[in-house]
């Protein structure tokens, strides 16, 4: 018996009792209603949609799942070593966006999550009102996170029923490491949009740690370049958009891994557009691996031909950035003001209000005190992170002798240097993540190896990029210590 069959046998087993619970409490709220309890035949319902939901719907993912894994093995047997022919989309090179997915998934989660929430708060809210017992209040917490998901469902169902399924047509399968991958992508209906498509490419890292309750899954961000498409061109019938995607890929990324499902290497392609309405968004997983021809030197004419596919438009800094850039005595400065960033500042400052207000009611709970000092350390810490966010700033001063790096928390600020001379290297990476969007930290270092911190939490990679290159030609380093 294969491990995959081990695996659906336990989950069939252990759904089977939800499916259980879900037919039985359904039979009873059936007869509830027949004898005019409708009270008892709602409450009874709620249990019903809840565990029927849960086991039936999980059971019919599961074995819908097996034949895709059956289908998978046989292309694993007979192209041991092309994994990128294992998937069929892949090997066909035509890919569908995931929005039909994602629509059916909010939709499910947002009802279970309500389904769940609500008998607990109606049962909460009377005690409330009895006792006026401020921890009471917490449980409120879950309906309005519903609203939220409901709000994203909708949406979801909204962008569906507008785009339908967009799909992504690969030039060449796969996507190779140290060239690069593209294709065209197929909207379902003509676009325009102003500003073009923001197309961007992501390698992604979806780990599981931990065991049991404390098990969790993560993404981390290594790596992500982003375009804008602007020869985009409507389909010859009128009723869509193409979409041309190109990008370049380095020679040291990992290529797509899904052999330890606890520790995966996930390519994404998500292309954006801002139109009237619900805007236009579609997320590919793609293909990208090293081959042969990574290891094969380029020839002058595809190294010419690449470069002018993935080739972008020069980079002019946004009128509005915060970022500022200003001729200085011998050089220029570089200041990175307060509150850069006001979304994620904004998500982090709700977040860390919504924990302290939690911190307060078990301090004023009977609970242990280990349990809000605990809490409340963690607390301390985001109020740091959002002070960080909202008043950080630093700025950059080179000069024809030295560097000068001040940074700080408003008017508490610190000041480092280095020899204008020294500096060997400017380079930036990736730092804090918000969601999917990282944010690039620009560091100094000396021909010492002394490194400088210099700048964090820039939103935009061509924006750092610009910056790192500002920096390099005021001190006379083009084409040196780029990483």
């Amino acid at each position: 018996m294969t491990n995959s069959k081990v695996a659906l046998g336990c989950l069939t087993a252990f759904l089977l009792p939800f499916c259980g619970v879900g037919v039985v409490t359904a039979f009873m709220a059936l007869r509830s209603a027949l004898a005019g309890d409708w009270g008892q035949a709602g409450f009874l319902s709620i249990f019903a949609l809840v565990f029927g939901g849960v086991g039936f719907g999980m059971l019919a993912a599961a074995w819908r799942g097996r034949h895709r894994v059956a289908a998978i093995d046989q292309r694993r047997a007979a192209h041991p070593d092309e994994p990128w022919l294992w998937r069929p989309e892949w090997a066909a090179g035509r890919i569908e966006s995931s929005t039909r997915q994602t629509m059916i998934a909010s939709a499910a989660f947002a009802a279970l999550w309500n389904l769940i929430a609500l008998p607990g708060t109606l049962a909460a809210l009377p005690q409330y009102l009895d006792t006026r017992e401020p921890q009471l209040l917490l449980v409120l917490i879950f309906p309005v996170v519903g609203t939220g998901l409901i709000a994203w469902a909708v949406r979801a169902a909204a962008r569906y029923r507008k785009y339908g399924v967009s799909i992504l047509e690969l030039a060449h399968v796969p996507g190779v490491v140290g060239r690069g991958i593209g294709g065209i992508v197929r909207v379902s209906v003509p676009l325009a949009p102003d500003r073009g498509f923001a197309v961007k490419l992501t390698c992604v890292n979806r780990y599981t740690s931990g065991a049991g309750k404390n098990r969790s899954t993560s993404e981390r961000i290594l790596w992500q370049e982003t375009r804008t498409a602007t020869d985009f061109e409507r389909e010859w019938s009128g009723r869509g958009t193409r979409v041309p995607v190109v990008f370049r890929l380095p020679s040291d990324v990992r290529e797509s891994d899904d052999r330890d499902p606890n520790n995966r290497i996930i390519w994404r392609l998500q292309v954006d557009a801002d139109v009237p309405g619900v805007d236009y968004h579609a997320q590919f997983d793609v293909p990208v691996f090293r081959t042969a021809e990574s290891d094969a030197p380029l020839t002058e004419d595809a190294e010419r031909a690449l470069a002018q596919a993935a080739s972008r438009e020069e980079y002019q800094q946004p009128a509005d950035s915060p970022i500022r850039v200003t001729p200085a005595p011998g050089g220029i400065e570089v200041h990175f003001p307060m509150a850069r960033n006001i979304a994620p500042a904004l998500f982090t400052t709700a977040f860390t209000a919504v924990w302290s207000a939690g911190v307060y009611f078990l301090y004023r709970s009977d609970a242990p005190g280990f349990f809000w000092t605990i809490f409340g350390l963690f607390d301390v810490l985001m109020i740091y992170v959002v002070l960080l966010m909202w008043l950080g700033h630093s700025r950059i001063r080179i000069g024809r002798e030295r560097i000068v790096v001040t940074r700080g928390i408003a008017f508490l600020t610190r000041s480092t240097s280095m020899p204008t001379a020294s500096l060997s290297e400017v380079s930036i990476k990736i730092g804090m993540r918000s969601g999917n969007t990282p944010y690039y930290d620009l560091t100094l270092r000396g021909a010492d190896g002394e490194k400088l911190k210099a700048a964090s939490s820039i939103k935009s990679k061509r924006e750092a990029e610009w910056v790192a290159d500002r920096i390099r030609k005021a001190c006379a380093i083009e084409g040196r210590g780029v990483s």
